[in-house]
């Protein structure tokens, strides 16, 4: 189903920038589960069931310059933003997904069988696949190029690609997750190690020898987060990380700003420059899941239900079905 949003998400700022993808600390989460048991039976079933037993409503989010992407516990997207290059028409029926990722004017989402569906601006080879993808694992959406790992920890990059962000390294090793920022792309290997690629001009490809024990990375369009499994976060690039978060669980990378969810549910968010939004945040508790976009954020209640606002602290009004 294709739903716009009453107010767009123009923002605090003019264009440009693009996004930066949420990604969670560790993974299987109880709707993620659900999805993969409630595959294949009917829609019609599946909503019954939703109805009667009251699941989530919204599983994640995924921010891209200015729309945005919901998946629903059932598999469904709901798009909701700038539709310029149709950004937010989803494909006639495309269900069944498991992932969804928001790029600069394009959107990506991951089917259960493995495979990518496309759609949006594709003036630079956004939304052509690679004959390559297939079983794919995991999707992530930079401003016009983006970045897959396969069931294999093989990765694969498509898009524009005039510093090398879409070239993939050889020798990565085996990958557990992939992000794709404005202008480089980030791979988190299994040993706790990290791999960055592409536009080095603010040192965001430039990792910090002395890291390790990483569980998540983000991608934002000049700078790099890391989340180690101690909860601490570490930053490089056009970015300053605020100290004292406290105990972090999942990280979202924007253009101008960073969100960082906490154990107990709250969530902090900083300007890249560190100055931490007290005043900006709206007051937000029991969040699964955050991403942060151009120059908006989203956040995912336990309940599935989803807040969106501004860099100034504005929520953006969203439809009944998100609430």
């Amino acid at each position: 189903a294709k739903l716009k949003a009453q107010t767009p998400f123009e923002g605090d700022h003019a264009r440009p920038g693009a996004l930066g993808p949420s990604l969670e600390r560790g993974s299987g989460r109880d709707e993620e589960n659900i999805v993969k048991i409630l595959h294949g039976i009917p829609k019609v079933a599946i909503e019954t069931i939703f109805g009667y037993v009251g699941i989530s409503k919204v599983a994640s989010a995924s921010a891209g310059y200015d729309h945005c992407l919901f998946l629903k516990t059932g598999g469904d997207i709901i798009a909701l933003g700038s539709n310029e290059y149709d950004q937010i028409t989803i494909p006639g029926g495309l269900c069944r997904v498991k992932a969804v990722a928001a790029g600069g004017d394009f959107s990506l989402s991951l089917k259960h069988d493995g495979r990518v569906v496309a759609w949006g601006h594709g003036e630079y080879d956004q939304t052509r696949l690679p004959v390559s993808l297939a079983s794919v694992k995991a999707i992530s959406a930079g401003v016009s190029h983006s970045v897959a790992l396969l069931e294999n920890c093989d990765v694969v990059a498509w898009g524009f690609n005039p510093d090398g962000r879409a070239t993939v390294p050889k020798g990565l090793g085996e990958v557990q997750s992939v992000a794709a920022g404005g202008y480089h792309s980030i791979a988190l290997l299994k040993n706790g190690k990290v791999v960055a690629w592409g536009d080095n001009g603010h040192g965001q490809t430039k990792v910090p020898d002395s890291l390790e024990d990483v569980v998540a990375v983000a991608a934002g369009d000049y700078y790099s987060l890391a989340l180690k499994a101690d909860g601490r976060i570490e930053g490089w690039g056009k970015m300053t990380v605020p100290s004292n978060l406290g105990t972090v669980t999942a990280i979202a990378a924007g253009y101008y700003h960073s969100l960082a969810l906490l154990e107990d549910g709250t969530v902090s968010g900083w300007h890249n420059n560190g100055n931490v939004m007290t005043d900006h945040l709206p007051s937000l508790s029991g969040v699964k899941s955050i991403s942060a976009g151009h120059n908006f954020s989203v956040a995912v209640r336990e309940d599935g239900s989803v807040v969106v606002w501004t860099l100034s602290g504005h929520l953006i009004p969203v439809p009944s079905e998100l609430q």
